[in-house]
């Protein structure tokens, strides 16, 4: 009788083939999940800037161009000669941009803030922010023009 010998693996070749592929899909599966965690940090990161720079670009502009600026309690109000107000709302969580047109909600976390009236005719608005966990201070300089300040000493105008 003869005898066959089938062409097969052994049982060690089996389980060594079975460790590796164990061990090369643990490898990946922590690469995966330490790339998906970095991304999701990123993300933050780049919201919380976007927020931020937007959030900055906006008071520039309305503070470098307003005509009068006042400031009570949380609320700073900007006010043009064409008659339009800006307000700005600091809370702590938030600031509110509020126009005639529309409301900006820009998500930057305020610890405190200030406005001071200079002796030399110009307006500071001082903010600290908390941006990545880190405490950024923030000050916003407007020159009062000269002709405003004429109208309001001499012709009471506000």
């Amino acid at each position: 009788m003869k005898t066959y010998k089938l062409q097969a693996y052994t049982l060690i070749e089996a389980l060594i083939t079975i460790v590796l592929s164990s061990i090369i899909v643990v490898v990946s599966y922590t690469l995966v999940s330490t790339i998906s965690k970095q991304l999701h940090i990123l993300k933050q990161e780049n919201e919380e800037e976007l927020e931020y720079n937007l959030m900055n670009s906006a008071l520039l502009n309305d503070f470098n161009t307003a005509e009068n600026a006042t400031f009570e309690n949380t609320f700073l109000e900007l006010h043009y000669y064409n008659n339009n107000i800006i307000k700005y709302n600091f809370k702590n969580d938030n600031i509110i941009r509020t126009t005639k047109v529309k409301t900006d909600t820009f998500k930057i976390k305020t610890i405190s803030y200030s406005f001071e009236e200079t002796k030399s005719n110009s307006s500071v608005l001082k903010l600290k922010l908390k941006l990545f966990n880190v405490s950024l201070d923030a000050n916003y300089y407007a020159n009062i023009s000269l002709s405003n300040l004429i109208n309001k000493k001499y012709f009471n105008e506000d």
